[in-house]
């Protein structure tokens, strides 16, 4: 077995150049992506094809599942042997799709031994039934698939992914990995970036504690792109965004200001901002509650609560406020001292 690396590490590629050297008259199989899951590169499956083909008796297999939402693909045209993604990525059920050329199911043995034929793919590669609700959907799908204009999709996620590519190229402590462009000939709108002195669950971490937006980080299954390739940390890996059709520019542009804001370095010191209490210690930030408690126990001195001469109830209205706050803070980022403010007005 032989793996297919790539000399450019921050935007790796499966260069037909590549590929040549590594073929022989003992290749049997080649694997690729049509589209990296991370990078969002568009892989020439067309030359990788011929290239392959060159050798008597070699097949290609493509992992389409990063592509197919993306594009429409046309079989003839690519030659490929072998095709292959899941249903849940063109908006259907988590079911898998392979196609194989006919000439190419020759090679190809039954999984069912003696129980299946081998007259057709199914055949060979069906062990059973699949989910029956499940496959019903597919018609569905595939008729709405029918109705998409391709090339229109093509230009609307180019226009996308160009807002935030364009952003994260004006920041110097960015690095974005794949094309860094946002030409969609060079790829589609999976884009996959690092930040320089932050984690990658940091950040998404962070966005994602104020806002409904919905990003992830890590390797996403590459761990061998992502730690033998591009030379990361195979757990934090990078922040990934993928867009498709039905976002909106205004969905980006509204992302891309809330990273602007959140990769910025955060102040150490305690003030307006409840991004501030991100990297604070719990016992830190129990102390700091304890703190803003004691200062709103003095505020609500003149406020006429029963509570307020009876020490057991004292302590309880202070277990409560505390509770509120913390609720507050973690559900939805807001600091203890505006937490206090809406405690303070649900009690007068």
């Amino acid at each position: 077995m032989k793996w297919w690396d790539a000399p450019n590490k921050q935007n790796p590629k499966l260069e037909v150049s590549v590929l040549k050297t590594l073929l022989s008259d003992k290749t049997k199989l080649v694997c690729c992506t049509h589209t990296s899951n991370i990078l969002g590169t568009i892989s020439d499956i067309k030359s990788i094809a011929e290239a392959v083909h060159a050798v008597p008796g070699a097949l290609l297999c493509v992992d389409a599942v990063a592509y197919a939402p993306h594009r429409q693909v046309d079989m003839r045209h690519l030659d490929v042997d072998f095709y292959c993604f899941s249903w849940y990525k063109v908006y259907g059920p988590h079911i898998a799709m392979l196609y194989a050329k006919q000439s190419s199911q020759n090679s190809m043995q039954s999984l069912g031994h003696y129980f299946k034929g081998s007259a057709s793919l199914e055949d060979k590669l069906g062990l059973a039934a699949a989910n029956y609700e499940l496959t019903a959907s597919i018609p569905e799908v595939c008729e709405y698939l029918s109705q998409i204009p391709w090339d229109a999709i093509s230009a609307h996620e180019e226009k996308l992914q160009g807002i935030l590519i364009d952003y994260l190229n004006s920041r110097k402590d960015v690095k974005i990995w794949g094309e860094p462009v946002k030409d969609a000939a060079k790829r589609v709108p999976v884009i996959s970036w690092t930040v320089d002195g932050r984690s990658s669950k940091d950040v998404v971490d962070a966005v994602e504690a104020k806002s409904d937006f919905g990003f992830r980080w890590g390797a996403f299954y590459s761990n061998r792109l992502v730690q033998e390739v591009m030379g990361l940390d195979p757990v934090d890996g990078v922040i990934r965004v993928s867009l498709v059709h039905y976002n909106t520019g205004k969905f980006v542009g509204h992302g891309d200001h809330l990273t602007l804001e959140l990769t910025k370095p955060q102040r150490t010191r305690l003030r307006n901002s409840s991004k501030c209490w991100m990297r604070y210690s719990p016992t830190r930030l129990l102390n700091t509650y304890d703190t803003t408690l004691s200062k709103c126990v003095c505020k609500l001195r003149d406020i006429k609560m029963q509570e307020r001469s009876d020490p057991e109830a004292t302590h309880a209205f202070q277990t409560k406020l505390l509770e509120f706050c913390q609720t507050m803070y973690q559900c939805f980022a807001i600091s203890p001292k505006m937490a206090v403010r809406v405690f303070m007005q649900s009690c007068i």
